[in-house]
């Protein structure tokens, strides 16, 4: 076990190794950005147990990682933001009780899984990511009161995948296009923002928009189950997401700079 003082790393180019970069265990208000972790047994970057808190994960590759390019497994609060993961299992897995995090304008393609959500992750926030040519472009599976806006599932097999019991999860403004089949959904969720009244795009939708508001005349039904999109979008959603910025001593009051650990344990 570790316990890190708060970190930032640059431009590092870690390869080769069982876990690129690794933390564990109070390893609380790093920030990892612009590094380089390719080519690792198992994960490009992964941060789990114990009050692995308030990191931030940012503007990082992983690529062709034999699990993952990104883990954060019961990891809180932490924000990743436009990281690009391909060629890997999963390219972002967030799971195991894992909530309150943020993951924004982040580029996944070419893995099985471009975003997957596993085991009781509730509570976290994915807006602007783009998932295209992975199997699943999105996996939800045994988590709940999640958000997905505003992002993209291009050329998967599934767009997006949400099964064992993965109730109370809100999606909107994004693009289903060119998936085998956009969306599965077996469970109990919301496809639109009930007061903008506005839900996503899907490029199967064959309804009419007869008063020209933009918005289908009829729903869009999800197959697996009962879930509709009761707002269906006639054209792309197109957004240009900004997230706030982030001050370094916002999130890392001791202002603290080190090299990252890396490990092959």
């Amino acid at each position: 076990y570790e316990i890190m003082p708060s970190l930032v790393g640059s431009e590092m180019c870690i390869r080769d190794s069982r876990s690129g970069i690794y933390f564990c265990c109070y390893s609380m208000r790093n920030i990892l950005i612009n590094n380089t972790c390719n080519g690792n047994s198992e994960h490009g970057i992964y941060l789990w147990y114990g009050d692995s808190d308030y990191n931030d994960i940012i503007n990082n590759t992983c690529n062709d990682n034999g699990i993952s390019g990104i883990t954060i497994n019961y990891a809180h609060h932490m924000y990743i933001e436009g990281n690009s993961c391909s060629g890997n299992y999963y390219g972002i897995h967030v799971y195991h009780s894992t909530f309150d995090n943020v993951v924004v304008n982040n580029t996944c393609t070419n893995n099985t899984h471009g975003i997957a959500l596993t085991l009781y992750a509730y509570n976290n926030t994915f807006i602007g990511n783009n998932c295209s040519h992975n199997e699943y472009g999105m996996l939800i599976s045994d988590s709940y009161d999640n958000m997905v806006k505003a992002s993209t599932f291009f050329n998967n097999v599934y767009g997006m995948y949400v099964v064992n019991s993965s109730d109370e999860n809100i999606f909107y403004h994004n693009n289903f296009i060119h998936n085998i089949q956009n969306a599965y959904d077996e469970c109990n969720n919301t496809w639109h923002n009930e007061i903008k009244q506005e839900g996503n795009y899907w490029d199967d939708y064959n309804g009419s928009d007869d008063d020209n508001d933009g918005i289908g005349d009829t729903p869009y039904n999800i197959s697996g189950g009962d879930n509709r999109d009761e707002y269906p979008l006639m054209q792309p959603w197109i957004e240009d997401y900004s997230p706030p910025i982030i001050l370094t001593m916002d999130r890392n009051p001791k202002g603290i700079i080190c090299l990252l650990y890396t490990s092959d344990a």
